[in-house]
């Protein structure tokens, strides 16, 4: 598209901008360059490149006919949908003609039975053709085959000027069903069937952030619910939040709303927790940062723990003057504002990158910027696909011992067994469970 304009007048005005450092000018520009330079039809297509893929049903393991899959194509940080597909009887879809340029990533996405899939995203420049196979799941509404693998809860830091602690949970789920669960947010009939995070009390300023990509958040009892789904397998949610406190210690309310097999609770060495619920494990390392880490296993469904976070320093301001607005829906509304500002930042990067460009062919600046890489070879493909099939054999084994914890304890909440033989298994079904885990975790490194 730079063809159809005049460079050297492109940079004389570019020049006058910069030297006279008037923002609002750059900004009026820069909102005129975007609308003529958007990812476009000119920019994606006309290419060799290719991504094709099929859609499979995991639930039934058949291809999907029929179904409209879309092609999203994203340059720096603006991204935008490119094209639809049609999937044919063999469930196959075909996106050709695309460009092959390196600042182009492609990914393959459907909306199915309201539950998100996307391909990972690939670019066309060292392997212009790409295949991105895409699985998705029936929906169901029944969570009973879900459990939480490991829940943590880390405070993060104390603001003693605005008598807040900053905390961190994350929960590593592990779906047993062969459907992907799919909640509804609908709380005419009281809390939603949703995916439901219970928070402590005054609980506010909660920043959603892995798994929650494309869904929605309500307020709902003493937390949030989204209609994010979870799908079968292994997923991981994380949010942010803050805790007013008073004094110099917090009652810090934890409720297990699904049977958890571990959770551990951090906080700053300077600080120390209480709790009848957990058992002290000394001092960890996490993100380069001293924590005392409080452990608990084995939590049934509903379970309450009450962790007493002690050596806060004493609150400097009264909580008075601090309005608790718990969990504020308007705070995920009004995005708006942060959207805007990275939009921005986003059309001044842009703006810089075809000013450089200019520049470069006119031969003002040396291109500095290095090959991309290539892609892995065939030997590090099967080494790959040697991993995924040690990974898959594993949570084929973890399913099963996943299952096997959530049927010894249905058996022993119906009084079947007696207390030593549950105790018993369940000690030797974690044993495993925990040596495949320490595997998975091995592998990772």
């Amino acid at each position: 598209m730079m063809s159809a304009y005049s460079p050297a007048p492109f940079y004389n005005l570019s020049r006058i901008l910069w030297r006279a450092g008037g923002a609002l000018l750059l900004a009026v520009l820069l909102c005129g360059i975007f609308t003529w330079m958007p990812v476009s039809a000119h920019t994606y297509a006309g290419g060799t490149g290719r991504v094709y893929g099929k859609l499979l049903n995991g639930t039934t393991k058949q291809p999907m006919a029929g179904q409209t899959v879309t092609l999203q194509i994203a340059q720096g940080d603006s991204s935008k949908d490119a094209q639809t597909a049609v999937t044919d009887a063999g469930g196959n879809y075909n996106f050709p003609n695309l460009s092959n340029d390196k600042t182009l990533t492609f990914a393959v996405y459907i909306k199915y039975q309201n539950a998100n899939y996307s391909t990972d995203r690939l670019s066309l420049v060292n392997q212009s053709q790409q295949q991105a196979d895409l699985t998705v799941y029936d929906a169901t509404s029944d969570s009973s085959k879900m459990a939480v693998i490991e829940s943590t809860v880390l405070v993060q830091g104390v603001d003693a000027k605005r008598n807040v602690l900053s905390v961190s949970e994350i929960f590593a789920f592990k779906n047993l069903d062969g459907r992907a669960f799919v909640g509804s947010l609908d709380a005419s009939q009281g809390r939603p069937k949703a995916l439901f995070f219970p928070l402590p009390a005054g609980a506010r300023a909660i920043s959603l952030k892995k798994g929650f990509d494309g869904y929605r958040a309500i307020q709902a009892a003493n937390g949030f619910a989204s209609d994010a789904a979870v799908l079968p397998g292994d997923s991981e949610f994380s949010f942010n939040f803050e805790v007013p406190y008073s004094g110099n210690s917090l009652n810090f309310d934890y409720k297990a709303m699904y049977p958890t097999l571990d959770i551990s609770f951090m906080v700053p060495t300077q600080m120390h927790v209480s709790s009848a619920d957990a058992t002290p494990k000394g001092v960890i390392n996490n993100a380069d940062h001293p924590y005392n880490l409080y452990n608990a296993t084995n939590l049934v469904k509903d379970r309450q723990l009450l962790f007493k976070v002690e050596g806060l320093p004493q609150a400097t301001e009264s909580l008075s003057n601090t309005k608790n607005s718990g969990f504020s829906i308007a705070s995920l509304n009004n995005l708006w504002l942060i959207v805007g500002i990275i939009v921005l930042l986003a059309v001044v990067i842009l703006a810089w990158n075809i000013i450089r460009v200019v520049r470069i062919k006119l031969g003002l600046e040396e291109d500095t910027r290095k090959p991309a890489k290539s892609k892995g070879s065939a030997k590090g493909k099967q080494a790959k696909r040697a991993e995924e099939e040690e990974e898959d054999s594993r949570d084929k084994k973890e399913k099963a011992l996943l299952k096997e914890l959530l049927e010894l304890d249905k058996a022993y909440d119906a009084k079947e067994i007696s207390k030593s033989t549950y105790e018993e298994k369940r000690n030797k079904t974690k044993a495993r469970l925990r040596t495949i885990m320490r595997e998975r975790e091995a592998a990772s490194r």
